[in-house]
């Protein structure tokens, strides 16, 4: 999260607030990593259900509008894949596991037959890529455990630094005046 502007100064205690909040969560989300990737799981398969459901409210109420140009065939693909991320949050972590793992194994295995086309090949840049491409194979042996370990150390990161972010802004921003 990045301030453009300055805070008001009598709000300057909600901002450190926020942002306590925001490092205390992200450091939650390091510590328990599995139970947040798979809470963010569960949070974006009800909003997707949601989604759908309104989007059956809203196609009815078209259609007794006179409208009859409208079709359920988005609203159905919503409802059946919110409830496939809610009732199925460990499938959901393992194809995004899949996805990242095999992202992993292609870049590393690109990045080494490049750096191996180089008249003088560094050692280093072909052990990065070959570590890179051997990671990508753990996080997909690893299943739905490691990707939700992984997605759930990352979003505990960002906020952590995110709210650390907001933290420094705010006291760079009280030094100045």
């Amino acid at each position: 999260m990045q301030l453009y502007t300055n805070i008001p100064k009598e709000l300057n205690g909600q901002a450190k607030s926020a942002a306590l909040i925001m490092m205390v969560i992200g450091a939650l989300a390091m510590v328990l990593p599995v139970f947040f990737a798979t809470l963010s799981v569960l949070i974006l398969g009800g909003a997707v259900l949601a989604c759908g459901a309104l989007g059956f409210v809203y196609n009815r109420y078209l259609s007794q509008k006179g409208v009859t140009n409208t079709s359920n065939l988005v609203p159905i693909l919503f409802v059946l894949l919110g409830a496939l991320l809610l009732f199925m949050p460990a499938l959901t972590l393992s194809v995004a596991g899949f996805i990242i793992g095999a992202s992993l194994i292609f870049s590393g295995l690109i990045g080494w037959f490049a750096e191996r086309r180089i008249v003088n090949p560094s050692f280093w840049w072909q052990l990065r890529h070959g570590i890179t491409a051997l990671l990508g194979l753990i996080l997909i042996l690893s299943g739905a455990n490691g990707a939700a370990w992984l997605i759930g150390v990352f979003f505990g990161l960002n906020m952590l630094i995110a709210g650390a972010n907001v933290w420094i802004a705010i006291a760079g921003q009280q030094r100045s005046l």
